[in-house]
């Protein structure tokens, strides 16, 4: 088909390959193999060389971008031929490249759509949990911080993979570690005694502190008393935050530390609302915590960790939601048979599958 143009991928790699890619291999290390290839597969290629003997390459040991531009080279121009590729590139451990073919393929026939997603959702799926499992062998090899890195990328890049989970309870159970103190130095004499008419206002902190305190404490299966003691200590905050304004009005000229004070409760807002997202994660109430999270992001829009939650709290949102579900999902729940009707339904929507006249079945 003159109007399918082998993707932009495809396309591109054949080009950047150049006239002699049927007889140059590339491997990982930069070495070129010479010679006749003769075959093709995900799991490697097979070379005449120079003398008349063979040479099997292993898909391990091939460079990326050459095994792709080989895939493709013998791929046929029809969308199932591309859809073909792109599961042969799946198999290949190119996630990249299959995603962009299946997208092809389903673009230019709509009847592949259904089988095209499930490629996607494949691919989605194997590439988080390669970063899952990278992420957590940093972790155990003692670089925490690389690890988080690699566990964050799978939650923001997959919300909706199954490796999700995975990454978001490892960063619950290994949360980044506060910033070092900065070093002591020598400076002016300690400051004079706060004023009185702040003294209400630290002790206002000092208790919301002990109660988000006593939260993290209580038993993750108790998340209604863990609700109950973040929302004392918000309203403890919030009781210092209205006094602020009062506190001006009352006296002829700003108590001394008023601006830094109001700083504090401001900041210990934002470090309870993270704090009450995240404990109300782990007891999984996404609603609450929902609540937390959005009062965190009015104050501090672009703080990361609340952005993060934000992440973690969405996908525990949506997970039984069925519109949300992957196709390799819902294809477990329902050879399981613990699919709800709502998702047999949706699963036999995707599938076409769908019989108009018959009930839908499930639990």
């Amino acid at each position: 088909m003159n109007g399918l143009l082998r993707t932009g991928l495809a396309s591109w790699l054949l080009l950047a390959a150049g006239p002699a890619l049927a007889d140059e291999v590339r491997l990982r290390d930069g070495t070129v193999v010479a010679g006749e290839v003769l075959a093709v597969e995900a799991s490697g290629v097979r070379v005449r060389v120079a003398g008349g003997g063979e040479r099997a390459l292993p898909a391990a040991d091939l460079d990326p971008e050459s095994h792709t531009a080989l895939l493709a080279a013998r791929a046929g121009e029809k969308p199932a031929d591309r859809l073909a590729l792109a599961r042969t590139l799946l198999r290949a451990g190119l996630h990249g490249p299959a995603r962009i073919e299946a997208r092809s393929a389903a673009e230019a026939d709509p009847s592949l759509a259904v089988a095209g997603a499930q490629v996607l959702s494949e691919a989605n799926e194997a590439e988080a949990r390669a970063l899952l499992g990278r992420g957590l062998a940093r972790i155990a090899g003692g670089e925490a911080d690389a690890g988080r890195r690699l566990l964050l990328e799978v939650v923001n890049r997959f919300p909706l993979s199954a490796a999700m989970t995975g990454a978001a309870d490892a960063l619950l159970r290994d949360p980044a570690p506060p910033p070092p103190a900065p070093p002591a130095v020598a400076g002016p004499p300690a400051p004079a005694e706060e004023p009185a008419a702040l003294r209400p206002l630290s002790a206002l902190l000092a208790r919301a502190a002990k109660l988000r305190d006593d939260a993290a404490k209580v038993p993750v299966e108790r998340g209604d008393r863990r609700q109950k003691a973040l929302g004392e200590a918000e309203e403890a905050l919030l009781e210092a935050a209205r006094a602020v304004p009062a506190l001006r009005r009352a006296a002829a000229a700003p108590a001394p530390g008023i601006e830094k004070k109001e700083a504090e409760i401001r900041a210990a807002l934002v470090s309870l609302y993270t704090a009450a997202s995240r404990l109300l994660v782990e007891s999984r109430d996404a609603s609450a915590a929902r609540v937390f999270l959005y009062r965190g992001l009015a104050l501090a829009p672009s703080d990361p960790e609340l952005l993060g939650l934000q992440t973690l709290i969405t996908r525990a949102t949506f997970d039984e939601d069925p519109w949300h579900m992957t196709m390799g999902e819902l294809s477990r729940r329902v050879a399981a048979g613990t699919a709800t009707a709502e998702m047999v339904r949706i699963y036999r929507r995707r599938t076409g599958t769908e019989d108009p006249g018959a009930p839908p079945s499930g639990r």
